[in-house]
């Protein structure tokens, strides 16, 4: 029914206002401010009393001025001193305390001033500790004289930090009277005596490409059971170096993931495929076949693909996220044969 007295009008289900057609539109008495002087209208859900300007105590308490002659700032309601920050002195703060304060302070001996002074000629700035130029601001810019290599006819300028009195290029030399050479024929720089390679920093990219590819082969092993251990640590940080490769590399990764496929469905017909899928299935609650583990996330090669494995239904187990990366292109049987179980 409506809520308006005398009126009985029936109200339909969705009605939220409680009042008829004929009198939703009539004014409602509001509340107003409590604050005196103050007749600014409350909102219907205002459990204060007051209005915004008034809703704090402070607001609605008359403004004090400053004590202090000539001063206009307006004090805090809970200020009990009757002066602002700037005029008001604390109660210990009187002319003899600041007196004998002010005599401690200066038969106190001073320490002794342990910073260097500028290097420039007739400047006695102070430096400060974390100075490395050995210059005041003034003169920090001034240019230094350079020493120069102390070899016959070589005019390379050598750094401030330089201990053996010779350029890069002649460096060698230091350490033995026989120094090696560049054994690019058209190159004659000297080189260090424990260098190893035998040709100097410009020529010597081909030598490494080949001694990589020497390393790798010598020490392939080591280098895959390392790489094995980094991915099981930092699982986290190998996932997200692979996705960004994979986002920045998307023609490459389609091209692997081509040649992948068709390693996988090598000798396979129609019949090979669907068996395939269909024992995928099969599987897809089975427990690791490595280690036992009741979850897994990956259907496994037990012959990797990259060693001539096929898609075929007897070639696929179940494979938890740990062993599958571990085994990574290692036969399941060499695998196993490893300890893993």
């Amino acid at each position: 029914m409506c809520s308006v007295p005398g009126c009985g009008a029936k109200l339909r289900k969705s009605n939220t206002v409680g009042r008829c057609a004929e009198h939703r539109y009539l004014p409602r008495e509001r509340a107003t401010c409590a604050a005196d002087g103050c007749d600014a209208l409350l909102r219907a859900d205002n459990d204060t009393g007051y209005c915004k300007p008034h809703k704090y105590a402070s607001s609605r308490e008359p403004p004090r001025p400053c004590g202090a002659p000539g001063c206009e700032r307006t004090l805090r309601t809970d200020n009990t001193t009757g002066y602002c920050a700037d005029h008001a002195e604390p109660a210990w703060r009187t002319p003899e305390y600041l007196a004998n304060k002010r005599a401690v302070y200066h038969a106190k001996p001073k320490p002794p001033d342990t910073r260097r002074t500028c290097s420039a000629d007739g400047c006695e700035r102070k430096l400060r500790s974390d100075n490395t130029t050995g210059r005041c601001t003034d003169h920090a810019y001034v240019p230094i004289e350079w020493r120069t290599c102390s070899v016959d006819g070589c005019g390379n300028k050598l750094n401030s930090a330089n201990t053996t009195g010779r350029c890069t290029e002649h460096l060698g030399t230091y350490w033995a009277g026989d120094a090696p050479k560049c054994g690019e024929p058209s190159c004659g720089k000297t080189l260090y005596r424990d260098n190893q390679t035998g040709f100097c920093q410009r020529h010597r990219q081909g030598y490494r490409d080949a001694y990589n590819r020497d390393y790798y082969d010598r020490n392939q092993a080591e280098l895959r059971e390392y790489s094995r251990q980094w991915r099981e640590v930092y699982a986290d940080e190998h996932r997200a170096a692979a996705s960004a490769w994979n986002a920045q590399n998307r023609a490459a990764r389609y091209a692997a993931q081509v040649r992948r496929n068709l390693a996988a469905s090598a000798g396979m017909d129609a019949f090979d495929r669907e068996l395939s899928v269909a024992y995928r299935l099969a599987i897809g609650n089975d427990p690791c076949f490595y280690c036992g583990s009741p979850a897994t996330d990956h259907v496994d090669h037990y012959f990797p693909l990259a060693k001539g494995g096929t898609d075929h239904w007897f070639n696929l187990v179940r494979a938890c996220d740990t062993c599958n990366n571990a085994k990574y292109t290692t036969c399941g049987t060499a695998y196993l044969l490893r300890g893993r179980l």
